[in-house]
């Protein structure tokens, strides 16, 4: 294995050797690999498969190999594409390549041991019902059964009395389950049609379509309607079988543009 490890030095920045046993290891994942007397987290950037021993191998190159300690990711971190962007950059600005891989990834994904302790997803657990049937319940079981019943699935922490919740579990009525946590949850939002644009957007909405150059600036005042200008813009270009990504100034306004755009 090629794995670069997790130190962002000019003077590390190249691939150290590994070994690997049984486990299936693919480019693009962490792994755990002893250092310089240290467990340090590395990046997997190649595989080479091998039929000889580490003892031919160590006889062959002339240094010894260790073995990683384990794999952390089930699926590789970033694809081909990113990769290369990764090299290119790490390139241009004569950087460690690990350091880039670190600022492309978020906290909890990091080639670091940092990462180990950064965020990690968020569950909720839900219940919901297992075995239909009120016999045998208490009033306060019925209560909670019924009200699981008519919303196919609720929060426990909202099911109400926590030991009436235990007894259901334990008559096998109801069970648990876990979901993501969900930091942004899109609601069901009924569909609107396009507005019409006015002159003034058409005028904008077809200099931009017609336009030899690739980069076009739409300057107007808050409110003018340049949003909706963008939506006709990417229904054309959707319509094509291309694709279109919408930035916004402020992470903040991300909600409200997303509710707009899924109108």
């Amino acid at each position: 294995l090629d794995v670069l490890i997790q130190h962002a030095k000019n003077s590390l920045n190249r691939p150290f050797s590994y070994l690997r046993l049984q486990e299936d290891v693919r480019p693009g994942v962490r792994v755990l690999v002893p250092f310089n007397g240290q467990r340090i987290m590395g990046y997997v950037v190649a595989v080479h498969p091998t039929a000889l021993s580490q003892r031919q191998l160590e006889e062959k190159n002339g240094f010894r190999f260790s073995f990683i300690s384990s794999v952390l990711d089930k699926e590789p971190l970033l694809n081909d594409e990113l990769m290369r962007l990764c090299e290119e950059v790490a390139s241009y600005y004569l950087s460690p390549q690990i350091a880039v891989l670190q600022a492309m990834l978020p906290p909890s994904l990091k080639p670091s041991l940092s990462a180990l302790k950064g965020p990690k997803i968020a569950y909720d657990v839900y219940l919901k019902i297992k075995e239909e049937g009120e016999d045998g319940l208490t009033p306060k079981e019925k209560e909670i059964y019924r009200l699981i019943l008519s919303s196919g699935e609720i929060l426990k922490k909202e099911a109400g009395s926590p030991s009436a919740v235990k007894r259901l579990l334990e008559k096998g009525r109801i069970e648990t389950f876990k979901k993501e946590r969900n930091r942004l949850i899109i609601p069901e939002l009924e569909k609107e049609q396009p507005h019409e644009l006015n002159l003034q957007q058409q005028k904008a909405y077809d200099t931009i379509l017609n336009c030899p150059q690739e980069v076009v600036l739409l300057q107007g005042v808050t409110g003018s309607g340049k949003t909706e200008v963008y939506l006709h813009l990417a229904e054309e270009y959707l319509k094509r079988g291309k694709t279109f990504l919408m930035l916004v100034p402020e992470i903040s306004l991300t909600p409200v543009m997303v509710e707009y755009f899924s109108r």
